[in-house]
């Protein structure tokens, strides 16, 4: 969250220090967001890169995060930037559960099954 307030984006005057400091200035509705982020990102470090492509699936489900609060008309976006981000929770529970299946099932899906 240190990051995130400093970052010139933000534009900052002073140089955040405090998470309190951070919070205000980023507001809760980002900081949920990066808060969520974070423990998915954590959360995934396990599952093996092989089966899914981490990088690849990381990029999908932020930028499907991004298009979701962008179309967001009205509400929080913050939420629709969470539901974006947390769409394909699924497929992590899959391959978690059985990476093995999940890949056979990728693999018959790839070949047109």
């Amino acid at each position: 969250m240190l990051r995130a307030a400093n970052l010139v984006a933000a534009a900052p005057i002073d140089r955040v220090t405090s998470s309190h400091a951070a919070v205000v200035r980023l507001g809760l509705s980002t900081v949920k967001s990066i808060v969520t982020g974070s423990i998915v990102s954590a959360q995934v470090r396990d599952v093996s890169d092989s089966v899914l492509r981490m990088n690849e699936l990381w990029r999908h489900v932020v930028a499907t995060g991004l298009l979701a609060e962008a179309a967001s008309t009205g509400g929080d976006r913050g939420t629709a930037f969470t539901a974006g981000l947390l769409h394909d929770l699924g497929r992590l529970a899959l391959v978690a559960h059985s990476a093995a299946r999940y890949s056979r099932v990728v693999d018959t899906r790839r070949e047109g099954g």
